[in-house]
């Protein structure tokens, strides 16, 4: 259940903002499984996602919105703030196909 905290955290050591820390390894891919597959229609803690109605399809950059802003609820405000070009990077990264 807590795997990809773990995973998340690990990634994040090098950047760690007072106690940096490097790996004795690359990290070169990372694999989500039964990730959560529902959302939270909730104001106070949801993530402001709504599902398309059938028949509509979203373009690449859509997808890349949205998924940009469900990662963006799993950090720390303040974390984002001063790792914004990291964060832009990850973002960048994410895979935006089917």
């Amino acid at each position: 259940m807590f795997i990809g905290m773990v995973v998340q955290q690990l990634l994040l050591l090098p950047s760690h903002p007072s106690r940096p820390t490097p790996l004795p390894f690359r990290v070169k891919h990372t694999l989500l499984c039964a990730t959560r597959c529902s959302y939270i229609d909730d104001k106070k803690y949801g993530t402001g996602y709504k599902p398309i109605p059938s028949g509509i399809v979203r373009s690449p950059e859509e997808k890349r919105e949205v998924a940009k802003r469900l990662l963006a609820k799993s950090f720390d405000p303040a974390w984002l703030e001063h790792n914004a070009s990291l964060f832009h990077g990850m973002v960048q990264n994410i895979g935006v196909s089917g």
